[in-house]
């Protein structure tokens, strides 16, 4: 109790001197797992790691032993378990999990004899140690059936037991499995209709099978009965997107608003707005919403990759060179803003320390873009040499593919960077990497574009169109073929999709489109879209004597 309540008002030595000389005299369980416990909480892993294993120190085939010593052991493996996880030695974690799971195993046998009363709770860590023991064994990259193998056991022990059958569910997911995930939720819709977990991981089947006006339903109904269900609400945000009607997902961010005292101090609330204003073009509230939720436990991992993004132009095609226009800011201005911006992603960046494979891959990816963001032949190189220490597996991801052909282009290296691009080009959509796959798609329609394969590109634009209509990039290249073809109709139609989609607020795209409608004799539309551009982005009045007046002449005529 003297030491809980010196932790409780944060004098942590005074509780650490308390415990150490408590253990002295009387080497009692609780007191060894609270100091273990306090020094993990402190980051003193040195400590706790020897505490624990001088706890251990036993033959773990020791057979006779009491049953409170034997949950006493489970205890303190549990600990050093989250202890080399914490520190990055996960084959030491993998093998203390495997004892506490052998060890509770005995406890669960001998409380069903010894003591009945506490056997369901017994059962409930067991239950909990094997879903450590899956999810450690995933976060090592490990295609391994052990993973399965250890959540089915899990399930077996409980069949109703929800959190081990979403588990076991996202894991078939994960793993392309559609058919056996549907089966486990449709086993959790039947005992709780009212899952939300298992609705969304169902949505999420109707994703990967195609059919987005499906999942967008699953969505909608889990907001309808939980306008504050943010993991649905970010989703629905996503494929209202892909579905070309972003603006139809507003009411239900604003739904979900309504329901909470003070919006900025809803993390959930904050991460789903900045997702929505970065869909529309609007960085700068993006970032300060994505700010509010960044220092949150959930949502603030997810928040920095966002905002870190955003500082890198990721929306923009790094490497394309088809689409390069000069702006109306001096090169000098703009080098000092992208310079700034790359320093605030290297900021952004020391904050994460993630511990599953996809964002610890994410976090490389995205500190190699960092460096070919200065589009430098040195950043390049460097680059390059970071992507060929990553392991094989890392290396043939889709999001390392399009990072590594990027630093081809940048290179120079361009049939080199079209090899990386074409294994994209035959990749099948996968909704994890649905960004990274665009990405990759439009760089390899402009590697086309510069050799004049028209046909080809055309090709990979509108695979990106045909999973994300809102993908305005797209119709940009679509946009500027049909202008180089001389077919000015066509090219208005394409830049009016991809003005509209980018809601207009990249001038380049505006200033193409009033052209077009210029050279396709459409001059009340061409004035209509150069009164648009103006409105939107008056520091750029070339549009005014370029395409306006003549449009205006060309009507009194």
């Amino acid at each position: 109790k003297v030491g809980q309540t010196y932790v409780r008002i944060h004098h942590y030595n005074k509780a650490i001197n308390y415990y150490e000389a408590s253990l002295k005299s009387n080497d009692l369980f609780t007191l060894r797992y609270d100091l273990t416990n306090l020094y993990f909480k402190l980051h003193q892993y040195d400590k706790a790691e020897r505490t624990l294993l001088t706890a251990l120190e036993r033959d773990p085939e020791e057979e006779g032993e009491s049953l409170e010593l034997l949950q006493e052991e489970v205890q303190y493996c549990l600990l050093l378990a989250k202890v080399y996880h914490k520190t990055g030695r996960s084959d030491e974690s993998l093998d203390i999990l495997g004892r506490a799971h052998s060890v509770q195993k005995q406890v669960v046998k001998r409380a069903s004899v010894d003591v009945p009363d506490i056997v369901n709770k017994e059962r409930e860590l067991l239950i909990n140690i094997l879903c450590e023991l899956a999810k450690e064994v995933e976060g090592m990259s490990l295609n391994s059936p052990q993973t399965e193998e250890y959540y089915k056991q899990a399930v077996e022990i409980n069949e109703n037991h929800t959190k081990a059958r979403v588990l076991l569910a996202e894991w078939y997911l994960s793993a392309g499995e559609m058919e056996q995930c549907e089966q486990q939720c449709v086993a959790l819709i039947k005992k709780d209709p009212s899952n939300d977990s298992a609705s969304m991981l169902m949505a999420e089947i109707l994703v990967m099978r195609g059919n987005m006006d499906g999942a967008i339903r699953h969505f909608e109904d889990i907001l309808i009965k939980n306008p504050n269900h943010y993991s649905s609400l970010v989703r629905l945000i996503d494929l209202k997107r892909r579905v070309g009607q972003l603006e139809k997902a507003h009411p239900y961010v604003a739904q979900a608003e309504s329901h909470v005292a003070q919006s900025v101090h809803e993390p959930g609330l904050n991460f789903c707005k900045g997702v929505y204003h970065r869909y529309m073009g609007e960085m700068e509230e993006a970032l300060i919403f994505f700010n509010h939720a960044r220092k949150d436990t959930i949502w603030g991992e997810k928040a920095v990759f966002n905002m870190i993004e955003i500082c890198l132009n990721s929306d923009d095609i790094l490497g394309g060179e088809t689409l390069k226009t000069s702006d109306s800011e001096s090169s000098v201005e703009k080098n000092d803003s992208e310079l700034m911006a790359i320093k605030t992603a290297e900021k952004l960046l020391k904050e994460l320390q993630p511990e599953n494979p996809a964002s610890i891959l994410k976090l490389k990816v995205l500190e190699n873009f960092i460096l070919l963001a200065t589009k430098s032949r040195q950043g390049a190189e460097k680059a390059m040499l970071k992507i060929q220490d990553m392991s094989t597996s890392e290396r043939e991801s889709i999001p390392v593919l399009v990072l590594t052909a990027t630093a081809y282009i940048i290179l120079k290296q361009v049939p080199r960077a079209r090899n990386q691009l074409k294994r994209l080009g035959k990749t099948p959509w996968v909704s994890q990497y649905s960004g990274e796959l665009e990405k990759g798609w439009i760089l390899l329609a402009d590697v086309y574009i510069q050799s004049g394969k028209y046909d080809l590109a055309v090709e990979q634009l509108r695979k990106c169109l045909q999973y994300n209509k809102s993908c305005s990039k797209a119709s940009e290249y679509l946009g500027f073929i049909s202008e180089k073809e001389q077919a000015y109709q066509d090219a208005a139609t394409h830049y009016e999709n991809a003005w509209r989609r980018s809601f207009m607020a990249n001038p380049a795209i505006g200033y193409r489109l009033a052209f077009n409608f210029l050279k396709a004799r459409r001059y009340i539309e061409a004035v209509d879209v150069c009164h648009e551009f103006l409105n939107k982005h008056p520091s750029y009045p070339r549009i005014k004597k370029d395409i306006l007046e003549k449009a205006r002449q060309y009507i009194h005529i």
